[in-house]
């Protein structure tokens, strides 16, 4: 995305927040408190249970960069892992035994890994145009079907028997340590993106997506690299977690499981994705621990209505917390155990305009701006029967101050929207230097010399 490439953090006067303090609190602490070391696991049992806590904190932080960050709302995280998954114990145990280093733990890793992100880049173009409810039932609709095949294909997956998954022949320590790592790498991966100009974008788009298309913020592409990258690591986090597991079931694809991780992420905080890793390592010890109360004499099992304790604390945490439990404890270490200063100072992120004029403005823009002519011909603009622009025709040469005067209704947005690539017109050309624009992409305004802050009042989240 060259458009995307050429803004700089500075030229938008966003402030660097002091992001590592609070991920290596967060990863010092988890590691702290499950090192099998410390002797809170004495058995291999409970040190599974470390490692699949350590799992979900890889799938909560995941869904809480994609969701809260990028305002995806994707509820098929957990069966693009659960693809990688399978696709790497099939290979391994059915296509490729005996066929020396193509089927090795490795080779296995790799190609569940390069499903998992075929997997989001496919289902990235298929949802270009989906929002909100319509993405989230998508999704939704997605991951049961995966969930169906799964069961219905026994000859290949096994069915509810189950599937037997290569090992990686590690001791459970060291599997520990291995899922550790991959957390730490994915937490990286995602505080490097939140930093960069790319995560700049994503919160643009998740404020609101059409000013920041009509900023020249290629959308489409975004919302394809976001849901690719994420699979990516939620791909790596799922066939290293199931290479320790020793057998694979449809459970992998269970929509509770998924529905726990969003649990997970709001308590610990949305856009937190430290938070909700943090939020995600110790709700799985508690859900575990609340299988069976013990009060003295008196035991009491809970059973499933753990669940539902958990979704009343969630209504309750919703309606007090919306930042959620963790993210403001994380944020009181990211600034070295200090409190805000008083008063409390909101700050906010580039306004749609700015994020438009600093893309313009960059050197390519302005170079191309000195040496711009602009010819409309014989635009012409209809919706449906009704005509908004007829055969509309003028020049301008070099850069110069020009006003577009006209009643309500006389077409003047309509124009502009044509001009800038936000609509394609139905007859026409336009025409920048030697370039003729019949149809473009809102990304050639700058490389044209074009640039237009569109007429919303936005403020993006920085």
């Amino acid at each position: 995305m060259r458009a995307a490439a050429s803004v700089r953090l500075r030229e938008l006067n966003i402030p660097r927040k002091r992001l590592v303090p609070g991920v290596a609190a967060g990863i010092l602490v988890a590691a702290a408190v499950l090192a099998p070391s410390s002797g809170l696991f004495p058995t291999d049992a409970q040190l599974d249970l470390a490692r699949q806590a350590l799992y979900i904190a890889a799938l909560a932080a995941t869904w809480s960069f994609i969701a809260g960050v990028a305002g995806q709302m994707t509820f098929a995280h957990l069966t693009v892992a659960g693809i990688a998954a399978y696709v790497a114990a099939i290979w391994g145990t059915n296509v490729a035994r005996g066929m020396g280093i193509l089927g090795g733990v490795v080779a296995q890793m790799a190609l569940g890994v390069f499903a998992a992100v075929l997997v989001g880049t496919a289902l990235g173009l298929l949802l270009l145009r989906f929002r909100g409810t319509y993405l989230c039932l998508f999704t939704l609709a997605f991951a049961e079907l995966v969930r169906i095949i799964v069961i219905a294909e026994k000859e290949i997956t096994n069915g509810w028997l189950s599937l037997a998954s290569p090992q990686l022949g590690l001791s459970s320590t060291l599997s520990y340590y291995l899922i550790l790592a991959v957390l730490v790498v994915v937490l990286v991966a995602i505080y490097a993106t939140m930093r960069s100009r790319f995560g700049l974008f994503l919160r643009a788009i998740r404020e609101d997506t059409d000013a920041a298309s009509a900023m020249a913020v290629d959308t489409v592409r975004l919302k394809v690299v976001v849901l690719a990258g994420t699979s990516l690591l939620v791909g790596l986090a799922g066939v290293v977690y199931y290479h320790t597991v020793p057998r694979l079931t449809p459970e992998v694809f269970d929509l509770l499981e998924m529905s726990l991780v969003v649990v997970y992420t709001v308590l610990g905080g949305l856009e937190s994705p430290i938070s909700a890793a943090i939020a995600g390592i110790a709700l799985v010890f508690l859900l575990n621990a609340l299988q069976d109360i013990n009060v003295g004499p008196v035991q009491f099992e809970p059973g499933t209505w753990r669940y539902a304790v958990f979704g009343a604390v969630l209504v309750v945490i919703l309606r007090v917390m919306p930042n959620g439990l963790i993210a403001p404890v994380v944020g009181w270490v990211s600034r070295g155990g200090r409190r805000r200063s008083a008063p409390v100072q909101t700050i906010v992120g580039p306004s749609a305009t700015e994020v438009g004029q600093a893309i313009f403005n960059s050197s390519r823009g302005e170079a191309a701006a000195r040496q711009a002519k602009l010819e409309v011909q014989g635009v012409t603009m209809r919706f449906g029967g009704l005509t908004a622009l007829r055969d509309v025709s003028f020049s301008l040469d070099k850069p110069q101050i020009v006003g577009l005067i006209g009643p309500n209704g006389a077409g003047k947005t309509t124009l502009i929207n044509v001009l800038t690539g936000y609509y394609q017109p139905s007859g026409g050309a336009v025409c920048s230097t030697a370039s003729e624009w019949t149809v473009f992409r809102r990304m050639s305004w700058r490389e044209g010399g074009l640039g237009a802050p569109f007429r919303l009042h936005a403020c993006f989240a920085g």
